[in-house]
């Protein structure tokens, strides 16, 4: 694979991030998420944003934007330790090799091949509050207790 490493893209971004992109919908009819991947990347406009009718973007869509690198807390020794990560504590969700939209730009797809697309549906980006050692996902929570420590990580259903 001869692409740039300056020029993957995150696959599992925010709505916030920095010439964010939505690249999956989030699926919510069974018994966990599964993402369905578009054709092309969108714009995370906030016309494709107010998609999201009332529910956190992060919920619905599936986020793509260009790698932090070392900006990053999952990135470490010259890669991003959440492909790793997933492959260690998920099981594979697809056995087939689905279609991706951004698969020649995407960076776990550089370090870890198709073993990273086999997990790759199933995870949903979420942001979390640590309370008295707790994680609370404030996504379901109207408002997150005072004084507390919100903490970016990626969750997986």
């Amino acid at each position: 694979m001869d692409t740039n490493q300056e020029s993957l893209a995150c696959p599992s971004s925010r709505a916030d991030s920095p010439q964010s992109a939505v690249f999956g919908i989030v699926d919510n009819r069974g018994d966990f998420p599964i993402i369905r991947y578009l054709e092309h990347p969108i714009a995370a406009t906030p016309e494709v944003l107010a998609l999201a009718k009332g529910e956190h973007p992060n919920q619905v869509f599936r986020f793509t934007s260009p790698c932090q690198g070392s900006r990053c807390g999952h990135f470490a020794e010259g890669q991003c330790g959440l492909p790793r990560f997933l492959q260690d504590h998920l099981p594979a969700a697809q056995t087939r090799h689905v279609s991706c939209p951004i698969r020649n730009v995407c960076r776990w797809f550089h370090q870890e091949s198709f073993n990273a697309c086999s997990r790759c549906a199933v995870v949903v980006t979420a942001e979390y509050t640590v309370v008295d050692g707790q994680l609370i996902n404030p996504l379901e929570v109207a408002e997150p207790p005072q004084g507390s420590y919100v903490q970016q990580e990626n969750q997986s259903s």
